[in-house]
């Protein structure tokens, strides 16, 4: 009798511990969400002010290349016709003005068949990239938009000649 007594109130002990286990968590905590204070908001603001300084010298170097790059190869004068095969150095820009500086592209019968995307991975080039006065045009199909075009300038070949 003595033992079945122990086991009963043991038996209760961990039914009434797993009840208060089981209302404890029932409901999830409220959570108190904190005002912004003035300090916070004028870190929010600066971090934001940095972006927009920093995407703004970005923007302009972006157009000081391509600029540049339009420039120097217009001042060219003569154009090879065509490129020989293999990987070559040239300036890209995209069209948008959003991108412009040094990348490689393979070349292949005078038309680019891939770019060497951050020296990383290749992509291969499907659309365009037929090899016209030293530079060609070619684009990428985007999931979210409109194509994208980039102009690639061969300026080691042209200025080599």
């Amino acid at each position: 009798m003595k033992n079945s007594l122990l086991l009963l109130l043991f038996f209760l002990a961990i039914c009434s511990q797993a009840n208060a286990q089981l209302s404890r968590y029932s409901t999830l905590p409220e959570q108190k969400i904190q005002p912004r204070t003035n300090t916070s908001q004028r870190n929010s603001n600066r971090a934001v002010e940095q972006r927009v300084a920093g995407q703004a010298a970005y923007d302009s170097q972006v157009k000081d290349c391509i600029s540049q790059t339009k420039e120097m190869y217009e001042s060219a004068g003569s154009y090879p016709q065509t490129i020989s095969d293999g990987w070559h150095s040239t300036i890209m820009s995209t069209t948008v003005g959003n991108d412009c500086g040094p990348n490689s592209y393979l070349v292949e019968n005078n038309r680019i068949t891939k770019w060497n995307y951050e020296g990383k991975q290749y992509v291969d080039v499907t659309k365009g990239g037929v090899i016209t006065n030293g530079k060609a045009i070619y684009y990428m199909e985007l999931a979210d938009g409109p194509p994208l075009y980039f102009t690639v300038y061969f300026m080691d070949d042209i200025f080599k000649r």
